[in-house]
């Protein structure tokens, strides 16, 4: 085993440095990625110290040889510093034995397999979920390593969802970068780190949860409702169907909220989104987008009348009412359009046209007069 070269001295404290500087100055995932970065540079200044000549030139002095015979060399020091500095897996992968080659006990500690159960089959064999982090990259992983393997890309990222044997999961970032043939210029194996992302992907399904889901009613908001409509869309177009999308405004929300506090206005929220749940099919979409509006999205594959959809949700809500000890009675006004699944703004058209429908009946009823608005209410007459 020989020592370690200036130059790699100099690498890997530099490297070292600046995953400190990102952890301390970016965000958590921009320090993540800058701190695998760092580490792989890192570990290809190491390289050198499990294959270069002993012989080559400005070689520092290895450990010293008074340390005890179990005491780690000299590069798997350097190595075990880097990966408590930055909290991941340096490795080494060969293509033609499919094994990592690893150093300490870092590989059982994130995958929790033995140390001889270091071929790529072992890991994989584990994997229950994959998310390639490349958005330029095939979404297919064994594609994605095909590709990287014959140089067409430049890094190798993803995030995989492993089972571990003691039965809890774990998301692991696999990062690296190909190893060629000095002579042939042939990729030959990867070098790379793997680490422990499971707060990070917790994180992201969080952001990814509270970004399209309202998290009063729980359901989809205007951007979840945007998000996941156009899958409907592509559904309507092979199945050459309609696209239906019902306009819902819950009526007089300002003046429950006046009169009975928004603790009040808050329930009649979620009762509303409750009925609509209720009412229509699990496959349609169902979204509050925005304070007091709701959409429902549906497929019509034969014409339906509108009144069959208002005669159902109307249905709903006069059963709710009967039963519910409100001190007022719900009601709603709604829009109807219908449109084919062509253009890429159909949605955008669908809730422009449903929007002044509902508004053309909302202008058809008469207003809570300053007199008793709750008996008005109760009569089922007013709007705000």
């Amino acid at each position: 085993m020989r020592g370690i070269t200036r130059g790699e001295l100099a690498t890997i404290t530099g490297c070292t440095g600046v995953a400190a500087l990102a952890v301390i100055l970016l965000p958590p995932q921009e320090a993540t990625f800058a701190v695998g970065a760092a580490a792989v540079v890192a570990l290809a200044a190491l390289g050198g110290v499990w294959k270069r000549n002993p012989a080559d030139e400005g070689v520092l002095p290895p450990v010293a040889p008074t340390q005890p015979a179990t005491a780690p060399d000299g590069g798997m020091v350097y190595r075990r510093a880097i990966a408590m500095a930055c909290r991941i897996v340096p490795y080494h992968y060969d293509y033609r034995t499919t094994q990592y080659d690893y150093r300490g006990d870092g590989w059982s500690e994130l995958t929790g397999l033995p140390p001889e159960q270091n071929r790529v089959t072992d890991l994989w064999g584990r994997v229950k979920q994959h998310s390639v982090a490349d958005p330029d990259a095939p979404s297919d992983p064994a594609v994605y390593r095909d590709a990287f393997q014959n140089g067409e890309f430049p890094t190798y990222r993803i995030d995989l969802l492993v089972a571990l044997p003691c039965g809890r999961e774990r998301w692991i970032c696999d990062f690296c970068i190909p190893e060629r043939d000095p002579e042939t210029g042939e990729i030959t194996g990867s070098i790379g780190v793997m680490q422990d992302v499971t707060d990070r992907k917790r994180l992201e399904e969080h952001l990814a949860t509270t970004s399209h889901y309202d998290e009063l009613t729980g359901l989809y908001n205007r951007r979840g409702f945007l998000a996941f409509s156009g899958q409907h869309v592509q559904l309507a177009r092979r199945m050459h169907a309609k696209l239906v999308l019902i306009f819902v405004d819950l009526d007089h929300m300002k003046w429950i909220n006046d009169t009975f506090g928004h603790s009040e206005g808050d329930n009649t929220l979620r009762e509303t989104s409750s009925i609509l749940r209720d009412t229509f099919r699990g496959s349609d979409i169902v979204a509050r987008i925005g304070g007091d509006e709701f959409v429902v999205l549906t497929l019509e594959s034969a014409p339906t009348p509108d009144e069959t959809y208002i005669g159902r949700l109307q249905g709903s809500i006069d059963e709710n009412n009967t039963k519910s000890n409100r001190r007022f009675a719900l009601s709603v006004s709604y829009g109807i359009a219908r449109a084919e699944p062509a253009g890429d703004d159909v949605l955008m058209r669908l809730l422009r046209d449903a929007d002044r429908s509902m508004y053309d009946m909302k202008r058809t009823r008469p207003t809570v007069g300053p007199g008793d608005p709750f008996e008005v209410l109760e009569k089922g007459t007013a709007k705000d």
